[in-house]
């Protein structure tokens, strides 16, 4: 029962995160850095990518400033919106070049581009 009410208050967020960046029309073209048509126009936060699971989750961005500002934005969003608070012991920002991360039995790491393995 707890994953089902979990995904019934946090589509919220997911509708959120979605509209920070995704959802805007293009003023002007622009090309995201994978060659995909992205817009960024109206947001402060720069592309980011949710992937969630009942109330775990992982927002991945590019770099540790999209990263810091993704990170406030979320725990903001959740404490006035949804009247949740985020643990500070289980919420983090990990840089995956440096260090691997669990998420569900899985691990996530980056792997630098051009090396095949």
């Amino acid at each position: 029962m707890s994953t089902l009410l979990s995904n019934i208050v946090l589509n919220d967020l997911d509708h959120w995160v979605a509209g920070q960046w995704e959802l805007f029309p293009l003023k002007k073209p622009f090309k995201s850095r994978t060659g995909e048509k992205a817009a960024k126009i109206r947001s402060s936060l720069k592309e980011g990518y949710l992937v969630r699971y009942a109330n775990d989750f992982k927002i991945i961005c590019r770099d540790w400033r999209s990263a810091q500002r993704w990170y406030h934005a979320v725990v903001l969003y959740l404490k006035d919106r949804l009247k949740l608070d985020v643990s500070p012991e289980k919420s983090q920002i990990i840089n995956l070049r440096k260090r691997e991360s669990e998420f569900l039995g899985f691990t996530i790491r980056a792997n630098k581009k051009g090396k095949n393995e």
